[in-house]
């Protein structure tokens, strides 16, 4: 099954185990544009992920 970018997004961080800046993120996931992978991000704060510092990124709970 295919995995949301959301979840993409959320094994990236977590496998790298630290905070991330988006660049990295977008490195990482390099089929999608960095806009996107920001969007997903935003719509899952508070959920998924949160936001550490200006462009900053960890993983928050997970939903499921």
């Amino acid at each position: 099954m295919n995995q949301t970018l959301a979840e993409r997004i959320y094994e990236v961080i977590a496998s790298k185990g630290e905070p991330m800046p988006l660049p990295d993120i977008q490195q990482a996931i390099e089929d999608k544009p960095i806009s996107s992978i920001r969007g997903r991000i935003y719509d899952n704060l508070g959920k998924l992920f949160k936001k550490i510092a200006r462009g900053v990124y960890w993983i928050g709970l997970r939903g499921h």
